[in-house]
């Protein structure tokens, strides 16, 4: 750090050059880009719901996955209806347009009065087509159709991502200018100094913007969810100041003392070994998010890692840079910084006095409140709990208000066997067995299971007596090499995702020697994710867990140390899941985070994310902390001096780094989307939770229990205990 400290001050100047035009750059591409972000899920390689959209696109007919959903509320009026059909009718991109009278499997389901309802497919069926339609025909609706604001919508599985899209990014780039107005009141309190406040929150500007730049480039050749610019924003504003707030405080000290130079190398030494020791522990935990090899998994992991990397970066080259040009614009008092640590060092050495009672009390707390993780539910984002300026949610309360929601979530179920499939007892006793599932509507290649007449049907389908009926049965729901038929089923309205879940769980057991069954559509993409994050989880912790203990192990030269470090940042987790299982499973405090819908179960891939970055940022402040504490240890030897001193010396700048990131995090708390208002949520609950009893109590009492273990290797703990024994 030496080296590069002297590089730093020889070459202020071009260094400063060089993340200017990087800034400039990248301010103009975010601006110009037009590379869109991808808000589904993405395909599930190897999953059933990726093997049942490949083979209903290569051997099908009939396909719901993507269409979209045209409904009308009663006061459109019969002129308009008319207008609305004949635009869709003249639109190049559309292939078919479904009503209640020339689709067999909507009629019942469409049919409702006076409402208006119809299913458009397009003739190029991929999704982000599907997704980049749905504004130009909102547009022309409205140009053509008088007041189809408030009687037409758009809605459907891809009208809802494209809601979702337009949200997240609207309500991030609002979320951010909060953050820096009231980030920037906070700094200037808490540094006395408006340069040390403009300098930390332009180092989080900096590596953010740059972040985002990257990810949109990126999103050009491979498709990456927009929560990865969510999560980048998030992070880059709150790392970015933390790290900054570090060397700021740290710069201050030492320009007390020493000269600007001096100043700058040691504060390069100390505190910006600390900041590369966190910035690679928080990139480690995004790194495992490539794991599952899911679109969603991987688009977090690549825009944290990336924005971490910059966070490093900016800290170790604009922050002291920035420091350097504005010195005597730094206004540091050493009384009112001494009366602060003797504060904490009162604080200290009551921790010292009673380690077994606060340590007690602490692990209680973190247990207590993780207790309700035993009643976790995950789901997918519903889009009752989405917010109603949404279009897509306005045509979705419609349909539930007719009693057709079971249009939004088709389950498409593939029945595949070696041989051609015949219409035999077999095939009508294996497709009875759906009956006993909650769905609305099942259509079979038999006919429609909860009709009545269906063993009527079986016996005519049989008997040679093929009608019109069968024929349409035959042609959509029988693949072209007669191996595979298809079932169409409409669960009843009103049921939640987890509740779609469970019955895709129970589908997965049904077991028959000649048939193989493949469930698909968008439920079971949800299921399918669950199940491919869930499949890597224990790998991932295991990684996490391997290179923390390595990392933390050559940083200080301690086997306890690491081992310390894993187990209560897995308590901190474990009480943050907890807690959020109390607020949007059980649907307490909702009024709090202004949640006006309760999900009643957890986004399925949020424990995994929050895992990864909770652990990480955790580490965070763990390393701040050691460094401390190592740093008055090597001088003194001394471990009680070391705790007290370390506490004392880095409890006000972990303070004040945490309300950063709770600013940060609450920000987003205010965000309608869901996703990102329970990741805001469990960021600023772990952040609470870990700068106050993990970082101020429990961390320190655990190290004054050890003792000078704290500081001893592997094999001096096991001469130790062997002594013991002899």
């Amino acid at each position: 750090m030496i080296k590069f400290s002297y590089f730093l001050i020889n070459r202020k100047k071009l260094v400063l050059f060089i993340i200017s035009i990087l800034l400039i750059i990248s301010v103009i591409y975010t601006i110009k880009s037009k590379n869109p972000f991808l808000t589904g899920i993405g395909d599930i390689k190897n999953s059933d719901s990726s093997y049942v959209k490949e083979t209903i696109d290569e051997n099908f007919t009939q396909d719901f996955s993507y269409n979209l959903i045209i409904t009308t509320n009663k006061n459109l009026s019969d002129s308009n209806k008319n207008k609305l059909i004949k635009l869709l009718q003249n639109e190049n991109r559309i292939q078919s347009i479904y009503s209640k009278d020339n689709n067999y499997f909507l009629a019942d389901l469409l049919d409702k009065k006076s409402n208006l309802t119809l299913v458009v497919n397009l003739k190029n069926n991929s999704f982000k087509e599907y997704e980049n339609y749905v504004p130009i025909l909102r547009d022309k609706i409205k140009n053509q159709i008088i007041n189809s604001n408030k009687n037409i919508f758009i809605t459907g599985n891809s009208a809802f991502s494209f809601d979702m899209n337009y949200l997240s990014e609207s309500q991030g780039r609002q979320a951010e200018i909060n953050v820096f107005i009231i980030t920037l009141i906070v700094l200037f309190f808490a540094f006395s100094s408006i340069s040390g406040s403009l300098i930390a929150v332009g180092s989080g500007f900096i590596s953010t913007i740059i972040t985002i730049s990257i990810l949109k480039f990126i999103s050009g050749f491979y498709e990456l969810s927009i929560f990865s610019q969510n999560i980048s924003t998030m992070l880059g504003l709150g790392l970015s100041i933390d790290y900054s707030l570090l060397i700021i405080s740290r710069y201050r000290k030492e320009s007390l003392i020493h000269n600007s130079d001096s100043a700058l190398i040691n504060t390069l030494s100390s505190a910006g070994k600390s900041v590369i020791y966190s910035g690679l522990t928080v990139i480690i935990g995004f790194m495992v998010l490539f794991i599952p090899n899911l679109n969603l998994a991987y688009s977090i992991g690549l825009g944290g890692s990336i924005v971490t990397f910059f966070s490093v970066v900016t800290a170790l080259t604009f922050t002291p840079i920035a420091l350097s040009f504005s010195r005597k614009y730094l206004k540091a008092n050493l009384k009112v910084i001494n009366n602060k640590n003797t504060n904490w060092e009162k604080w200290g050495n009551y921790l010292y006095n009673n380690p077994i009672k606060l340590t007690f009390l602490s692990l209680s707390f973190l247990i207590i409140t993780a207790i309700p993780v035993i009643d976790l539910k995950l789901s997918e984002p519903d889009i009752r709990s989405m917010p109603d300026i949404m279009e897509s949610k306005k045509g979705f309360l419609e349909l539930e208000q007719t009693g057709r929601s079971d249009l939004f979530y088709p389950f498409q179920i593939i029945i595949e066997s070696k041989s051609e499939i015949k219409t035999d007892i077999e095939l009508y006793n294996l497709l009875s067995k759906f009956k006993k599932y909650p769905f609305e509507k099942i259509y079979t290649v038999l006919g429609e299971l909860n009709s009545n007449n269906y063993t009527n049907y079986f016996f005519l389908k049989n008997s040679g007596l093929v009608d019109n009926l069968f024929n349409q049965l035959e042609n959509n729901l029988l693949s072209k090499t007669k191996k595979q038929t298809m079932v169409i089923a409409f669960p009843h309205k009103n049921l939640r995702s987890y509740q779609l879940n469970e019955i895709i769980k129970s589908l997965k057991t049904i077991k028959d020697k000649k048939f193989k069954i493949y469930i698909g559509g968008n439920a079971a993409l949800g299921f399918d994710l669950i199940n491919q994050l869930y499949k890597y989880f224990p790998l991932m912790i295991f990684i996490v867990y391997l290179f923390t203990a390595i990392i933390l192990y050559f940083s200080y030269q301690s086997i306890l140390i690491p081992i310390k470090a894993i187990l209560v940042n897995t308590f901190s987790v474990l009480s943050c899941y907890g807690i959020m299982v109390i607020i949007f499973q059980y649907g307490y405090f909702n009024s709090l985070i202004n949640l006006k819908y309760s999900p009643e179960s957890v986004i399925s891939g949020l424990p995994v994310i929050l895992f990864c970055i909770m652990f990480s940022l955790s580490m965070d402040y763990e390393v701040f902390l050691l460094s401390s504490i190592y740093e008055e240890y090597k001088i003194s030897g001394n471990n009680k001096k070391a705790v007290i001193m370390g506490l004392s010396n880095t409890s006000g700048i972990i303070t004040k780094a945490a309300l950063v990131m709770i600013i940060v995090f609450s920000a987003f708390i205010q965000a309608d989307i869901i996703l990102i208002k329970m990741l805001g949520t469990g960021l600023a609950i772990a952040i609470i939770i870990d700068s106050t009893i993990i970082r101020l109590i429990l961390v320190p009492c655990l190290m004054n229990l050890a003792g000078d273990y704290n500081w001893k290797g592997l094999r001096y703990i096991i001469c130790r205990i062997n002594k013991s024994k002899t």
